[in-house]
C-alpha cells in the first residue's frame, strides 16, 4: 500500500472518492499513508472534485478584461490557508442549507437572465455584460455545486474571451453535471470550430473587434471574387496520410441569393470529400473523417466528436458523413 501511495494519481483518486472520515482512517494506517493523505494538496483536490474549482475559475477571469467585483475577489481571490478545514466547513454548510421554492425560482430567474445577456453579447460586440454575470454565476455555484447552466454560462464567456483554459471549465462542468446537454453541445461546437475551420480562412477582409465575429456574422466572409482558382487547389490538396496541408481556402461563401454555397467553393469541398473518401462509397467513415480532420488541422478529435459531427450535418444509415453533409457544414 505504501508503494501505491507514492503514485500521485492514486493519491488523487483516493482523496477525491473516499469520504473524509475514511480518508482520515486510512491516513492512520502507516506513516507513508499519513504523509500522502493529509497534505493540503490532498484536500484541495478533494474540494475541487466535490464542489468545483471556483478559485481556479476566478483566476481564469482575473487574467481577462472582465472587472472582478470586490466581493468575488474577497471570496475567491485568496486560497484557503487550510484546505481540510475549508472542505469540512463547506460540506457542513451545504448539508445544512435548505432551499425554498422561492430560492429555486430566484436561481432560475438569474440563470435565464444571464442566458439572455449572453445572447446580447455578440450583438453589442463587447464584454461589459460579463462584469455582473460573473459574480452572480459564482454565487450560485458556491451554493449549488455542479449547476450545469452556470458552467455553460462561464464556458460561453470564456469562449467569447478566447481563453486558453476554456476546455478545463467544460470538462469540470460535464463531470459535475453529466446530464446537462447544452454544455456537451457547446463542447462539440467549439471542437468543430477548432478542428474543422483551418481549411477555410479569411483573406484580408475587414474584421470586427469581436473575436468570433466570423462565426456570429457569416455575411462578413469574403466574396466570390476573393476565391482563388480551384484548379490550383486540386494539385495541392492534403493527402489522407499527410499531417497537414499548408493550403488555406477562404471561409465558406454563399451564392448571390445567400441560400447555398457558391459554385467555386462547392467544387473545393467536393474535391476535398473525394480525396478522403478512399473507398469511394460517397461517405466518410469515422476513420476517413478523422484522417480529413488530422490532415487539415493536425489533431484527432475523438470518436464522440466524429459521430456528433456526422449526425449533425448529414449522415448515411451507418452514421457516416455524406457528401451533402460536408456541403451543409460549409454553409455554417
Amino acid at each position: 500500500m505504501d508503494k501505491l501511495l507514492q503514485n500521485k494519481d492514486i493519491v488523487a483518486a483516493l482523496s477525491q472518492h473516499l469520504p473524509a472520515q475514511d480518508l482520515s482512517e486510512l491516513a492512520t494506517t502507516s506513516h507513508a499513508s499519513h504523509e500522502a493523505l493529509t497534505t493540503d494538496d490532498t484536500y484541495k483536490s478533494k474540494c475541487a472534485f466535490a464542489f468545483g474549482d471556483l478559485f481556479g475559475i476566478y483566476g481564469m477571469f482575473k487574467s481577462t478584461p472582465v472587472e472582478v467585483t470586490m466581493d468575488v475577489a474577497k471570496q475567491f481571490g485568496t486560497s484557503p490557508s487550510n484546505w481540510r478545514v475549508y472542505y469540512e466547513e463547506k460540506r457542513r454548510r451545504l448539508a445544512e442549507q435548505q432551499f425554498t421554492n422561492h430560492d429555486w425560482q430566484q436561481i432560475d430567474a438569474e440563470v435565464n437572465h444571464a442566458m439572455q445577456e449572453l445572447d446580447r453579447c455578440p450583438e453589442q460586440g463587447d464584454i461589459l455584460l460579463f462584469n455582473h454575470l460573473l459574480p452572480r454565476t459564482l454565487w450560485i455555484l458556491d451554493r449549488v455545486p455542479g449547476h450545469g447552466p452556470c458552467y455553460y454560462i462561464l464556458a460561453k464567456m470564456l469562449y467569447f474571451l478566447q481563453h486558453d483554459q476554456l476546455h478545463d471549465v467544460i470538462v469540470e462542468g460535464t463531470r459535475l453535471a453529466p446530464d446537462y446537454q447544452p454544455l456537451r453541445q457547446l463542447k462539440i461546437t467549439i471542437d468543430e470550430e477548432r478542428w474543422m475551420t483551418p481549411f477555410v480562412a479569411h483573406h484580408d477582409a475587414p474584421q470586427s473587434h469581436h473575436p468570433h465575429h466570423h462565426l456570429l456574422h457569416p455575411d462578413a466572409a469574403t466574396t466570390d471574387a476573393d476565391l482563388f482558382d480551384t484548379s490550383a487547389l486540386s494539385a495541392a490538396l492534403p493527402s489522407p496520410h499527410r499531417r497537414r496541408s499548408s493550403v488555406k481556402v477562404p471561409l465558406p461563401v454563399l451564392d448571390h441569393d445567400d441560400t447555398a454555397l457558391s459554385e467555386p467553393l462547392r467544387r473545393v469541398l467536393d474535391e476535398l470529400f473525394t480525396r478522403f473518401d478512399t473507398d469511394a462509397d460517397d461517405a466518410l467513415c469515422p476513420h476517413e473523417l478523422d484522417a480529413f480532420v488530422f490532415a487539415t488541422n493536425g489533431q484527432h478529435p475523438g470518436d464522440e466528436w466524429l459521430d456528433a459531427f456526422s449526425l449533425r450535418f448529414g449522415a448515411n444509415d451507418n452514421g457516416w458523413l455524406t457528401r451533402d453533409g460536408l456541403m451543409v457544414h460549409g454553409t455554417h
